[in-house]
């Protein structure tokens, strides 16, 4: 669900980041993602969701959820893949913890960025077939190249200082120009050219 914000957004300098996990167990939501093949509706690219993955034009993003969001591979038509470690904590919004490692970069290292959720298409066993999903931002910009003016408890270089803060920067950042509308496709064993 996050790979068309995740992608540019883990080289932005407005992601609210975090070296460490904010949330624990004891902060997990009853609701989680379907497993299975979500797709991004990535507006303005239209394509046959019956063929295989591999044919997929070069606009298309799309995820396979295992275990109810802990793994999560994010692909698109470009052939970049991100395997993301999710986490998904109560509140609303709910907050997704997303674990990844710049394996170019720094292959020793993880860091952990946030995404509010607003799930859709809630089933009676707590698991979501749809999601509206952002970037939580750690401040405002007047432009792309301005200072970032940080939300209340941000902490320097847009890190997360508690869940608290979190949850403002979340509510703060969610604008429908920044959000992401991602649905359950298919079971992943059904997934074409995986």
């Amino acid at each position: 669900m996050m790979l068309a914000l995740l992608l540019p957004a883990l080289g932005a300098c407005n992601m609210l980041i975090s070296e460490t996990p904010i949330y624990t167990e004891a902060d997990r939501a009853s609701l989680a993602p379907r497993n299975g093949l979500w797709l991004s509706s990535n507006r303005g690219c239209e394509f046959d969701t019956q063929e295989a993955e591999a044919v997929w034009p070069d606009c298309a993003m799309w995820m396979v959820v295992r275990d109810q969001g802990a793994e999560m591979l994010l692909s698109d038509g470009k052939k970049q893949v991100e395997v993301l470690g999710g986490f998904f904590a109560a509140g609303k919004p709910i907050i997704a913890q997303a674990r990844w490692v710049d394996t170019a970069k720094e292959p020793q290292r993880a860091y952990y960025g946030f995404f509010g959720v607003e799930p859709h298409q809630i089933g009676p066993d707590g698991l979501f077939s749809a999601a509206s999903i952002w970037v939580v931002e750690c401040g405002t910009q007047a432009n792309q190249n301005a200072d970032i003016v940080p939300y209340p408890g941000i902490g320097p270089e847009c890190r997360a200082t508690s869940k608290d803060a979190i949850r403002i920067a979340a509510e703060k950042s969610r604008r429908t120009d920044t959000m992401e509308e991602w649905r359950w496709l298919r079971a992943e064993a059904t997934a074409k050219g995986n």
